[in-house]
């Protein structure tokens, strides 16, 4: 059993503009089916229907007018997400937080297939992995606000501002 659930694995691609199948096409996923969605209702539909393992987001601006609906579509359990943002989009504080908050991971673009694929190999773990961890008492957290500075490729910095959480 274990080996067939290995061999049809299913997830959810939400791409509101429908500009990047063409870019995911090159991402090798033997026995992936992504079931691929322009709006989160239609989103909202296929979890109800099928155990997708993974959810990928497209980030451009159309999603930044559907946040609160987005935020709702990612408080699924069932479903590691995944965030695909350019990487200028970064600046944005409040998709930052949001992205830091809501998903597992993200990728920046230009999509870079094989960095991509261990990326949803990643989630797709974690999405199995059991979740007994309970919270540490709240005594016992500190949040600390930090700035990330990050190079692409082209040397460009990216800053971005997050909180990092200490357990004392």
């Amino acid at each position: 059993r274990e080996e067939n659930c290995l061999m049809n694995r299913t997830g959810l691609l939400l791409d509101i503009t429908g500009t990047m199948p063409a870019e995911l096409c090159r991402v090798e996923l033997p026995n992936w089916h992504f079931h691929r969605v322009d709006c989160t209702s239609a989103a909202e539909q296929i979890l109800v229907e099928h155990a997708c393992e993974v959810g990928l987001v497209i980030f451009d601006s159309a999603v930044m007018t559907v946040l609160d609906d987005l935020a709702k579509l990612l408080s699924t359990e069932r479903t590691e997400w995944i965030a695909i943002v350019d990487v200028a989009a970064l600046q944005n504080a409040l998709l930052c937080r949001f992205i830091l908050d809501a998903f597992r991971d993200y990728h920046t673009l230009p999509i870079d297939p094989s960095r991509l694929a261990v990326t949803i190999g990643h989630a797709t773990g974690m999405n199995h992995q059991p979740s007994t961890a309970s919270p540490p008492p709240a005594n016992r957290v500190h949040v600390a606000p930090i700035r990330l500075t990050c190079l692409s490729r082209r040397r460009v910095a990216c800053h971005c501002f997050c909180a990092m959480v200490f357990v004392i």
